[in-house]
Formats: C-alpha cells, sequence, structure tokens
C-alpha cells in the first residue's frame, strides 16, 4: 500500500472526525486577530482561539479555508499558507455563529520587548510632536499594546485579557512605544510593506521575570530564587492575608527596636568584643551580605586618632545611605537623616555628613557606629560618592574596608514588595504578559533592557542568552532576529578613571550577547543625556533598524560602531584594533578621548589615545610598560568620541579579564 494512499486516508479520517464534531456555540478569537492586525508575510499564517471542547469551527482567509476541531480544553488552530505582503484581508469564523474581522494585512510583525525605555511613549519623546503631527500618514503602520496587567500566578496565562490592533494615527501614537515606533517607520519607510509593532514591556523590570520557568531553571543562581518565589506566588488568599498582618506587626516592631537602639551604647564600648562580627567593605548594600535581609544592621569601625588631633572638631562624611540611620561616634548620638516613619526615597540621595564635637575626640581608639535600616529592601551604605573619611584641617582617615556589620532587627516579609512575591519574580512576566503572544508568528524581536539587572551585571551575562535562547523557544524560530539597545550612562561624571562600574559591566554582558546568531545591538552611550529615560528615542529606533536593513532584509550596510578586536603591546603603546571600521575611524569634535590604561599593577590612568590606520593607538607617561586598555568603562562616561566615518560610536570595552564587581551579586 503506497504512502500516497495512506497520506488520503489519514486526511478523510481527519475529515470525517470534524464533520462528527457540533459547530461551536461560543467563539472567541485571540485579541492578537482583530480588525486591523498585520500577520507575518512569507511564513505559515497560525490563527487560533477558543470555543466549547471538541466543537468544530471553519476559519476563511484570503482565499483559504481550514476545518479544525477545538480540543478538549476548548482551543483550536488554523494553519494557513504562506502569503506576500498585502491586503486588507477579511477573517471569519464559523460555527453556529460567524465572527468576522476586518481590514487584515500580511506584513512585518516586530514584538518590541524590555522595561521602562521601551516602554517609554511618543508623546514624551523629543521628536513626539513632529511624530504624532505626521502619524496619520503611516495607517500601514499597525499597533498592539499587551495591557500590563500583573497577577501573581504559576500559571501561563492563555490569553491577553485586554488590547487591540489599532492603524497608527496621531490618537493612537500618542502613548505607543517610542523606541518601537521610530525602528517600525525607518523599515516601512525603506520597505514599504505593512510593519505590525506589538509593544510588550513594563518599567523597572529585570530580564529573568520575562523568562519561561525552563529557561530559569539552566541558571543555577536563580534556581534558589525560583523555588521561593513559586512558594510565595503559589499561597492562598488567607496565606497572603497573614503574611500582611504579620508584617504590619513586625514594622512596628522595627519602629519600636529602632527608636530605642538599645544595643548602641553596648556596641560603641572601647572594650566591646566586635571580632565575631561579618567584615565587610563599604560602599556596599546589606544584601550582598544578608541574603534577603529587610531591617536594619549596625555598621562598626574602629580608628585611631592621634594626640594632636584629640579634642578638635571633626566632619565625618559617610556618602549616601539607603534609606535613613542613626550615627554614634563613641557612644553619642552626632546624626540621623530621618525618622523611620517619614523617610522617602529622596533620602538616600543625601550626602550624610556629620560633626563630630571635639569633646568626644579621644587619643587613640574610637567608635564609629551606625544603624541602618531599610522600609522595603535591604539598604546599606551605597554609591560612588566622594571616598568615605572622618577628619579636619590636614587630616584624614579613610573609611572604606573593614567595617564590622551586625544584623539589628529583621523585618518580616512584606508580601506587597518583597522581590520574591512581585512582577519582578522570575518567570511573573512571562506567566503574565508574554505567554498569551506565544505562537504568533514573527519577523524579529526589539529588546531595550538592563538597568534593572546592573547589580548582578555578571549574572546577566547567563540571564540575557537564556532569555534571547527561550524567545526564540517560545516563537518557534530558532533564527528569530534579536535586536537590542546596549543601556546608556546615567549618574555623577567621575573625572577620575575608576576600577569598578555595574552598569560597564552590564554594557559588557550585553556585548557578549552578540556571540549569539542573528542578533545585533544598538550603542546608545553617546545620546543617553544623563538620564535614566533619555528622551532621544528617534536615534535609538534609528540604530535598532540599522541591523535589521542590513542583516534580516540583507541590504548590505554599516550597521555597528567600531568594536573592540585585539590589542597588541608595543614598548609604551597599547595598539587596539577594530572591527566594524566601516569607512574608517574617526575622533568626533576634536582630541580623541575616553581612553584609560593600565599597566601591571592594575592602576588605570587617562591615555593619550591617537588614530593611526584605521587603529588607535594608547599611552601615558605614567604607564611605561602597558598591559590593558578600557573605553568608556564608567557608569556615566565622559568625553567618549570614537566614531567610524558612518556617524556611529564606539561599543564600550575592557582589554583585560580582570574579576568584576559584580562577580558574586545574585
Amino acid at each position: 500500500m503506497t504512502k500516497t494512499f495512506f497520506s488520503i486516508a489519514i486526511l478523510i479520517s481527519i475529515i470525517c472526525i470534524v464533520n462528527a464534531a457540533k459547530p461551536a456555540k461560543k467563539i472567541i478569537l485571540s485579541k492578537l486577530f482583530s480588525n486591523h492586525a498585520v500577520l507575518q508575510r512569507n511564513k505559515p499564517i497560525r490563527i487560533w482561539g477558543w470555543s466549547e471542547p471538541e466543537a468544530a469551527l471553519t476559519i476563511k482567509f484570503a482565499g483559504q479555508q481550514a476545518t479544525v476541531k477545538a480540543n478538549k480544553n476548548g482551543k483550536w488552530l488554523a494553519v494557513f499558507k504562506a502569503l506576500p505582503a498585502g491586503g486588507p484581508y477579511t477573517l471569519s469564523v464559523c460555527g453556529e455563529q460567524t465572527i468576522t474581522r476586518n481590514d487584515i494585512l500580511v506584513g512585518d510583525v516586530w514584538l518590541c520587548g524590555g522595561q521602562s525605555n521601551m516602554e517609554w511613549k511618543v508623546v514624551h519623546s523629543n521628536n513626539g510632536k513632529e511624530a504624532l503631527s505626521t502619524a496619520d500618514k503611516y495607517n500601514k503602520i499597525r499597533l498592539f499594546d499587551v495591557t500590563r496587567k500583573f497577577k501573581r500566578t504559576l500559571k501561563a496565562n492563555s490569553r491577553i485579557s485586554v488590547g487591540n490592533w489599532k492603524v497608527c494615527s496621531r490618537r493612537n501614537l500618542t502613548h505607543f512605544s517610542a523606541v518601537g515606533f521610530y525602528f517600525g517607520r525607518e523599515l516601512y519607510q525603506e520597505l514599504n510593506v505593512p510593519i505590525g509593532l506589538i509593544s510588550c514591556n513594563w518599567g523597572a523590570s529585570t530580564a529573568e521575570t520575562w523568562m519561561s520557568p525552563e529557561a530559569t531553571a539552566t541558571i543555577d543562581s536563580l534556581n534558589e530564587r525560583v523555588k521561593k518565589g513559586d512558594k510565595l506566588l503559589g499561597v492562598t488568599p488567607e496565606q497572603l492575608q497573614k503574611q500582611r498582618v504579620d508584617f504590619k506587626a513586625s514594622w512596628k516592631n522595627l519602629i519600636k527596636e529602632f527608636s530605642k537602639l538599645d544595643k548602641a551604647a553596648e556596641y560603641s564600648k572601647l572594650t566591646y568584643d566586635a571580632s565575631n562580627w561579618d567584615t565587610i567593605s563599604v560602599p556596599s548594600w546589606i544584601q550582598s551580605t544578608y541574603k534577603d535581609f529587610h531591617g536594619f544592621v549596625y555598621y562598626r569601625k574602629e580608628i585611631n586618632i592621634p594626640k594632636n588631633i584629640a579634642g578638635k572638631n571633626l566632619t565625618l562624611n559617610m556618602g549616601k545611605i539607603y534609606d535613613t540611620e542613626v550615627c554614634f561616634f563613641n557612644g553619642v548620638e552626632v546624626g540621623r537623616s530621618a525618622s523611620l516613619i517619614s523617610f522617602s526615597n529622596k533620602s538616600k540621595r543625601k550626602l550624610r555628613l556629620y560633626n563630630i564635637p571635639g569633646k568626644l575626640v579621644k587619643t587613640g581608639k574610637n567608635i564609629i557606629l551606625i544603624a541602618v535600616a531599610s522600609k522595603a529592601y535591604s539598604g546599606g551604605i551605597i554609591g560612588n560618592s566622594k571616598p568615605r573619611q572622618i577628619g579636619g584641617d590636614n587630616f584624614k582617615i579613610l573609611l572604606s574596608n573593614n567595617w564590622k556589620c551586625k544584623k539589628g532587627f529583621e523585618l518580616a516579609l512584606n508580601p506587597s514588595m518583597d522581590d520574591y512575591f512581585s512582577r519582578n519574580s522570575p518567570s511573573a512576566l512571562f506567566y503574565n504578559l508574554l505567554a498569551p503572544l506565544r505562537g504568533f508568528v514573527l519577523k524579529g524581536i526589539i529588546w531595550y533592557q538592563g538597568e534593572s539587572n546592573t547589580g548582578r551585571a555578571f549574572q546577566y551575562r547567563k540571564i540575557f542568552t537564556a532569555l534571547i535562547k527561550d524567545w526564540r523557544i517560545q516563537f518557534n524560530d530558532n533564527e528569530l532576529p534579536f535586536i537590542f539597545a546596549q543601556i546608556s550612562g546615567v549618574g555623577r561624571k567621575i573625572t577620575q578613571p575608576h576600577w569598578g562600574s555595574a552598569w560597564a559591566e552590564l554594557r559588557e554582558a550585553q556585548t557578549m550577547a552578540l556571540s549569539l546568531p542573528k542578533t545585533g545591538m544598538a550603542v546608545t552611550i553617546d545620546i543617553g543625556e544623563n538620564s535614566i529615560h533619555p528622551r532621544n528615542k528617534l536615534d535609538v529606533g534609528k540604530r535598532l533598524s540599522l541591523y535589521a536593513m542590513s542583516e534580516v532584509y540583507g541590504k548590505k550596510r554599516p550597521y555597528s560602531g567600531p568594536m573592540y578586536k585585539s590589542i597588541e603591546i608595543n614598548a609604551n603603546k597599547a595598539i587596539i584594533s577594530f572591527t566594524h571600521v566601516a569607512g574608517g575611524l574617526i575622533a568626533k569634535g576634536g582630541e580623541l578621548k575616553g581612553f584609560v590604561i593600565a599597566g601591571k599593577n592594575k592602576r588605570y590612568y587617562w591615555g593619550t589615545a591617537k588614530i593611526e590606520n584605521d587603529k588607535v593607538t594608547v599611552s601615558s607617561a605614567k604607564v611605561p610598560e602597558p598591559v590593558s586598555v578600557r573605553y568608556a568603562w564608567a557608569t556615566m562616561p565622559i568625553g567618549c568620541n570614537l566614531y567610524n566615518k558612518e556617524n556611529l560610536p564606539a561599543v564600550p570595552f575592557r582589554t583585560d579579564n580582570y574579576k568584576l564587581s559584580t562577580l558574586k551579586s545574585k
């Protein structure tokens, strides 16, 4: 019996089974197939929805027809042959009733994911007025904004609760993703095919919250969080209410204990033995010492005052502290930032300066004791401010290393704020927002996220690559293009070279993801405006589109700025080679800046950098035998002006493999 005969027999059997099923009474069509939708061209078209279990439906689209049967859970799926760009078409789903959707186009569909910089609206962008004034002429760009709703659940959501496709217009575009629209507009202007943009993002979200449980399980450092998150997310309403009650009671006790600080007198004694306390350096978050800890802790530091300084007034500079604290010197309170009841996040931005009266300053050993409390998450002595020190005229003692630390009072879990119980717990937004999109056919993904993972930048190396692989699995396309924006700079500009930067390490982790096939990166280090939310989203969208046009659509052209390739040491000079030189290297705006150089002692100095034969030569009189070079390696880099002639900025880099500041952060 031939293979053809078997195929015909199976087909006849399927038709008979479907024909035997009763027509669907209640038909629900996924909101992804609403009026004005865009479906992906040149790939099989998948359309789905729900009805009664095992009911029969007939779906008609663009001259094609499919008869399907819902499964035992009531879900049905129809697959149609691929179509070229075109439309508008009508979609009909027929059972006992008929549902019709109109004005459906076939073109290219891109998913726009990430956190607040992807969520940032057109109306708030620098070019928002111009974009909105011309929006109506881009009516073949269609917009779908996945509604941001969060429910604590361990089950993947199968349906989008709210949302529909909308035609690009001034009204519909106003609150849509600016980066997403500017990217899509670039594609539409060059390709002249319908463009569908699905905005699926949430401000301040971590990467791991967007990953499936299967993906997070591949990362050992997330496993503990996953297990705890599963336990907390799975609590009953009664258990949740008890946790809230317990937290309120615990919070009252925290206020009571922090008001008394009855251990401060004992801990401030010169004779007190703190050898069994934990030893830490500052700045640091308490969470790095006491994982998952909430409440308040004591910091203790012994200092030696010379005889000629005893009795003199001193100033204690402790930089920034989160959230609030009380400071003691030799057992006497010398300052506090705010009360526990009234403090706000603004307090963490203030430098803590305490005046130490001369009558407290003794010859020999003196004790600094600081009680630090946090209302919601782990606090600590944080931030890259001026060196923490105590001093006066012609005298100072640096206070960064060898502090002693001890728990004071541990706050009960706050169920409304704890990371394990929120939308940033592993897989939380995957369950709620991404899961309903699975199976929808895409052209590619653009991504703008990372700020919420900077404290765990080294871990992000694994998280980000796992996310990219995971999303390709979810959308059933192992070669699905994934283009992302590298995070820009923010914060105080550092005028002297410094060693560590979690933000620089996060950018490096993003760059490393380019080792995966079909990935591209848009550098934004030069357009960040020193803001966590830069308003220049137009250039971000354009730079993302460069990779798409070159590598996805085959219109080969430069899409990246210079990228570090190799280092060569020649006497007292380091010679850096690059890829993506394009038409050549240039120093934009004058002398080349942004390079630091170090020798074997790992101490960095500003380097003198010059472009020679499309390479960069870096040297410094302070580094006779160079070993390492870094470029734009800071939270907020300054003066970085290496570009190629296509006006694309160089990718921040380092040539060394020294241990990172976030190596152990999880």
